[in-house]
């Protein structure tokens, strides 16, 4: 199934300041400085691990131990290596999960005291209030409204929601889903679906990838769950990565993904020969377990289309490239006909899955499994 992706122009607009803001701006930069000057002392724990990217998480925990991983390992792999250490066994769980018992481990062991010739142990003088004084009027005599950058500091992002006044849709494109697999029915029976990342070239990729797997784990409220495992030939779907050009079709799309989904009719059964005295009778035996066998299930990025975006939107281009796979691989095979779908025949970076999107799959998964995967 293809995964067309065709870029949306947003428009951003520079910051609109009054009088007011400015004012306060200007009172809240005044008090930050004063603050500056008044305290010497700071935490090597500010940044928060919550803030940090999965791979950004990784390094900082692989500095505080003092091991520097291998450029070929995968995030799961330098994952195990920090656990193996850390606790003496690798973890279960979600990345997530066992990234977390990581940080609560890190965050738990004492911090190292600072050399006394340190900014830590350097005793300052506050500013007197003469001098505070001056910052404050420093700061009422520059006009912020000239030196501030009016353009968004951080980029909008922007998706596809439905009205506020809409009632939640009731709506779903399961017609659509069985028309494309001639009424069959492709649905895992078990969860979590175990998938296997191949390193990617770079390392924020993989974390990009997760977060889709994260997306339907949560929309879903569990219906659909996702497990990483190290090694591909335990996994049901793999997600690899090439290179398959950026050339628009006829709708000025280009391919960002595509999975290959093959599936194998079983024999109904065979022909057996019983001897009822000297007389043999043929007897027809069927073939037990389900009809069509199922390969594991590959997912083949372009990474084209992925690194022709820029850096802003490259990471939820990619995101939702992978997520609106995974609906193909879970079983919605064809598309959406509505726009505001994930499933949508054309995936951007303003993507998301829909109310249609998990009505269609709720109904899809209460059906019994024609072809198992």
């Amino acid at each position: 199934m293809n995964c067309d992706y065709r870029p949306i122009v947003t428009e951003k607009r520079p910051l609109a300041l009054n009088c007011n803001t400015i004012n306060l701006l200007r009172t809240i930069t005044a008090s930050l400085i004063i603050s500056i000057f008044s305290s010497a002392s700071f935490s090597s724990r500010a940044v928060a691990a919550d803030s940090l990217s999965m791979p950004e998480q990784l390094s900082k925990l692989e500095q505080s131990q003092g091991y520097s991983y291998s450029p070929g390992q995968s995030i799961i792999d330098r994952l195990q290596v920090l656990e193996l250490r850390t606790f003496g066994n690798v973890g279960t769980g979600s990345i997530f999960e066992r990234l977390n018992r990581l940080n609560e481990k890190q965050s738990q062991l004492p911090l190292p005291s600072p050399p006394a010739n340190s900014p830590a142990n350097i005793k300052e003088t506050p500013p007197s209030a003469a001098q505070q004084e001056k910052i404050k009027g420093l700061m009422q005599s520059t006009s912020l409204a000239k030196s501030l950058i009016t353009a968004n500091t951080f980029p909008c992002h922007f998706f596809r929601i439905e009205e506020a006044s809409a009632k939640p849709s009731n709506e779903d494109y399961l017609d659509s889903v069985l028309t494309a697999s001639k009424n069959r029915v492709f649905k895992f029976q078990t969860m979590p679906v175990p998938v296997y990342i191949t390193a990617p070239p770079d390392p924020a990729y993989a974390s990009a990838v997760v977060a889709a797997f994260a997306d339907w784990d949560r929309r879903t409220e569990g219906l659909i769950k996702f497990a990483t495992v190290t090694q591909p030939n335990a996994a049901r779907i793999r997600v690899t990565w090439s290179h398959l050009g950026i050339k628009p079709d006829k709708d000025a799309s280009t391919l960002g993904a595509h999975t290959v989904t093959k599936w194998t009719k079983k024999p109904s059964g065979r022909i057996s020969l019983l001897s009822v005295g000297a007389i043999p009778v043929p007897l027809y035996i069927p073939s037990p377990g389900p009809k069509y066998t199922v390969p594991p299930q590959v997912i083949e990025v372009n990474l084209d289309l992925v690194e022709s975006n820029e850096a802003e939107a490259r990471y939820l281009t990619l995101r939702n490239i992978v997520a609106h796979e995974l609906g193909h691989a879970i079983g919605l095979l064809g598309h959406s006909p509505s726009k505001g779908d994930l499933m949508y025949p054309i995936t951007d970076e303003h993507s998301r899955i829909s109310q249609r999107d998990l009505n269609t799959v709720k109904r899809l998964y209460e059906k019994k499994a024609t072809v198992p995967l």
